[in-house]
């Protein structure tokens, strides 16, 4: 096969990934979410693994049996965790940010990797050498080099496009994040430290009163943003009025940015911008139950009307 074979199988296998994540998602969360680090619907780190996968795996080695398929699973399960964790890495010292963590996930290694998603990668290997190898090579003749060519030269031309836009735009927006949580934070501290003093006046004033007010002065200290919105389960958080202010700016394209980052561990605005993005969560939750709320509705008015319909007959 030529690069630009590979290249097809790159873009078609990132547009896979890309499915493969938005609906994983949408069983997690109950809403759909564009899951990709780019603009437009494809995961890179998935068609890469899966042509990494194709140039270790297509030769006799494996097809004589050499090397078991075990070996095989053993090769692309080890393969893939080094993969997803020089990208994990590399996102996040290029950015600030993550998009993707497995800190809840059992067996995981800083949060980046974990067994579990390693070994469906290694099953990926094995559905790779089984199936995908025979299947690229049996439609490589199927057309012309020169059809292959053109869609690989189109494929790297938008691929560059939608690299440097989103680039462009993600840059933009985590300095806005951080801009806006900063002026957040200023503001937060401005009132709790009001909301202290008046706390501090009534427990002097009030001798009789002195419980009820270092119970005040206690929820006083929990109106820090941090610790109030880890306390509380992110869909029963009730977002801050600032934050909603901030994702009510974002173009939708920014919004789609930003719901797909899972966290900021290299900057000051971890906080803010998971407000945000559960800002944008909660909002797409609700038009999606709003959807179907509509759609149970039309689907009962139809029956209703057949009903009445067989009545008259």
């Amino acid at each position: 096969m030529t690069i630009s074979h590979y290249i097809v199988w790159f873009a078609l296998f990132s547009f896979f990934g890309w499915i493969f994540e938005c609906v994983l998602n949408a069983i997690r969360e109950g809403v759909w979410e564009n899951r990709g680090f780019l603009y437009g619907p494809i995961c890179p780190i998935y068609g890469l693994g899966v042509v990494l996968y194709m140039l270790a795996f297509d030769n006799e080695l494996v097809a004589t049996g050499a090397i078991p398929l075990w070996g095989v699973f053993l090769i692309a399960m080890l393969g893939s965790a080094v993969l997803e964790y020089l990208t994990s890495v590399t996102m996040e010292r290029a950015f600030g940010a993550r998009w993707w963590d497995y800190s809840n996930t059992p067996l995981n290694i800083n949060g980046r990797i974990c067994l579990p998603a390693s070994l469906l990668f290694g099953a990926g290997g094995l559905g790779t050498v089984v199936v995908l190898i025979p299947l690229a090579h049996a439609t490589a003749g199927l057309a012309p080099i020169p059809v292959w060519e053109a869609a690989a030269f189109a494929i790297v031309i938008a691929a560059s496009v939608d690299t440097t836009l989103s680039l462009t735009a993600l840059t933009e927006l985590l300095e806005k994040v951080e801009q806006a949580s900063e002026k957040f934070d200023q503001a937060m501290s401005g009132g709790i430290q009001n909301a202290q003093d008046r706390a501090r006046s009534a427990s002097d004033a009030i001798s009789s009163g002195a419980t009820e007010a270092r119970m005040q002065f206690k929820l006083f200290n929990m109106l820090t943003f941090g610790r109030m919105t880890s306390m509380i389960p992110a869909r029963q958080q009730r977002i801050p009025e600032p934050v909603q202010n901030f994702v009510s700016t974002l173009t939708e394209r920014q919004k789609r940015a930003l719901s797909s980052i899972k966290g900021y561990p290299s900057r000051k605005s971890t906080a803010f911008g998971e407000a945000a993005r559960q800002a944008i969560h909660k909002a797409n939750l609700k038009l999606s139950l709003n959807k179907k709320d509509h759609d149970n509705t039309g689907a009962q008015n139809d029956s209703g009307a057949s009903k009445d319909a067989g009545r008259h007959e």
